[in-house]
């Protein structure tokens, strides 16, 4: 144990998060269990981060210690279709930890408005629904789930490779979207191609994902890599496909 502080440090890359687990609690309350994880104290030195668990999180209600309080640290509160980032946090002048949520994927309000020596680690991010509740969600590892299924866009007439398609997942963090598809085509075969948007598919070789036959229903569902921005490619190579497209949940590859 290093001086100053009471628990064993090391150095190397983060470790997996043992536990931390979210929860929807209700409409503005989430919960995190406990569990451990490393967090950088901000000079490449790993900090084993116990913590016992929160059943009340206040999503919108600004920061204060312990259970059962708001958490958040962002200067705004959080809105229809926000996204928001949850951090297992660590003072290091009080040697006690807690949860914040903010706006930023790098928690940068942690150490204002009066906090000092915080330091943190992101353990999950999670969204608001279009009236500006949470998301009802459930979380296995680091894969998230709608709870139901949330996510619903119908496509006419896709065609080529321009399109780029907004799945509902969190926005400012890449993660891999689990893509349900469905369509149709009432006398053409068709593929249906999903892709980062990076890939540019008129210098980069398609692989076919899913193929329908003539007056076919094609289901397909694949994890599929989204940027920060929540959207990936669709490729159809010829028109009048009706296509339904739509997210599971995703997983937080970041973790």
């Amino acid at each position: 144990m290093l001086q100053g502080y009471p628990i064993t440090q090391r150095t190397g890359p983060l470790g997996p998060l043992r536990g931390l687990t979210t929860s929807y609690v209700s409409a503005t309350t989430l919960g995190v269990a406990s569990g451990v994880a490393d967090i950088d104290n901000g000079s490449g030195i790993l900090l084993p981060v116990t913590f016992a668990g929160f059943a009340s999180c206040l999503i919108n209600t600004a920061w204060a210690a312990g259970n059962a309080q708001g958490k958040r640290v962002s200067v705004s509160t959080f809105g229809a279709s926000a996204t928001f980032h949850i951090f297992l946090v660590y003072n290091t002048v009080t040697f006690v930890s807690d949860i914040m949520i903010d706006d930023n994927i790098a928690c940068s309000n942690a150490n204002t408005g009066g906090r000092s020596g915080w330091i943190v680690r992101r353990i999950a991010s999670l969204m608001m629904d279009g009236s500006g509740n949470l998301r009802t969600i459930f979380q296995v590892g680091n894969c998230f789930y709608h709870s139901p299924r949330a996510d619903s866009s119908f496509y006419t007439n896709l065609l080529g490779s321009s399109n780029l398609l907004t799945l509902l997942v969190p926005s400012g963090v890449k993660v891999e979207a689990d893509v349900v598809a469905s369509f149709a085509n009432v006398s053409l075969s068709a593929t249906l191609v999903l892709m980062d948007p990076a890939i540019d598919p008129a210098t980069d070789s398609i692989l076919a994902d899913a193929q329908s036959r003539p007056g076919e229903y094609y289901n397909y569902t694949k994890m599929t890599m989204t940027n920060t921005s929540r959207q990936v490619r669709a490729v159809i190579p010829v028109n009048g496909i009706n296509l339904y497209i739509g997210a599971n949940g995703w997983r937080d590859v970041a973790l």
